[in-house]
């Protein structure tokens, strides 16, 4: 099966990249990305090592600005997969908490085989709510 990883700033630019050749107008999410359920389609693995993170039908891609870490620096990301329940996952591995200003902490999402990039993130004060960053796997 095919691969694509994305870089993705915006809703648009995410269907430029997937269905740069698609006639589906640009408001739409592309069809092989979600199912009828909104929903993701396919499985996302790592794109750094290939270990597999989650299988289809699990998560729903969602709009969201949040900033992750990246190689020193902090990355705006805008778009995420949110999960319901970690154990969904197949493969994630969770990093130490931040503090949080107010009480809770940010746990970094990462993979649980190669542990090289942030993948996502969970707010321990959001019980339920795992983010995985939809530019940062591939999918199969």
């Amino acid at each position: 099966s095919a691969r694509v990883s994305l870089g993705c700033h915006s809703l648009r630019q995410l269907q430029r990249n997937i269905m740069s050749d698609s006639k589906e107008p640009e408001t739409s999410t592309p069809s092989y990305l979600v199912n009828a359920e909104q929903k993701n389609q396919q499985s996302m693995e790592c794109r750094l090592c290939g270990c597999k993170i989650l299988r289809p039908g699990h998560a729903v891609l969602t709009e969201k600005e949040y900033g992750l870490p990246a190689r020193g620096t902090t990355q705006a990301e805008d778009h995420f997969w949110l999960l319901k329940d970690m154990f969904d996952f197949e493969n994630i591995g969770f990093l130490k908490g931040v503090p949080q200003e107010g009480g809770g902490e940010i746990k970094w999402l990462t993979c649980a085989d190669c542990e090289k990039e942030v993948l996502g993130f969970h707010d321990t004060r959001q019980k339920g709510e795992y983010w995985l960053c939809c530019s940062r796997v591939k999918y199969t």
